[in-house]
């Protein structure tokens, strides 16, 4: 991903996460962006350059159909899923499964013990989507619900 790239990603992010914040928390939109930004921040503070950070594109046949990011914990023996995100006209057509599968496989080479998520209350199809890869539900948040698969 290059810069420019990163950018309009991290504008994206920003937008779709505030818009999931006043949907579960009640918060004007304002208060919902300036939280996001704070929290990206804290997970990004080198940007791209960010250490044990992976931002790319999910790729079909040279198309790109969508974002992923992912953040090796190497202390804690796991990866937290912070994104995956298969733009609309591609969705239902298995290539979120096909993106989760190629992390799994990626992780569990690399001797990751777990894939840590938060999914969104409103989120119900992601959520069938991780329940059916076998993903469970560790906690529930006021937010959502936070989900792992352990190896």
């Amino acid at each position: 991903m290059m810069e420019q790239e990163f950018t309009d990603y991290l504008d994206f992010l920003i937008e779709e996460i505030s818009k999931d914040y006043v949907q579960t928390k009640g918060v004007k939109i304002e208060e919902a962006r300036s939280q996001t930004e704070l929290e990206i921040k804290g997970l990004l503070p080198e940007g791209l350059s960010t250490p044990d950070v992976f931002i790319g594109f999910v790729i079909d046949k040279d198309q790109k159909i969508g974002y992923i990011w992912f953040i090796h914990e190497n202390n804690k023996q796991y990866t937290f899923l912070a994104d995956l995100e298969i733009f609309p006209e591609y969705r239902n057509k298995g290539f979120g499964t096909q993106a989760l599968n190629l992390l799994e496989e990626k992780v569990t080479d690399l001797g990751f013990k777990a894939i840590v998520l938060h999914v969104f209350k409103h989120n119900s199809l992601a959520k069938r989507l991780y329940e059916k890869l076998e993903y469970t539900v560790i906690q529930e948040i006021d937010t959502g619900f936070n989900m792992v698969k352990r190896f």
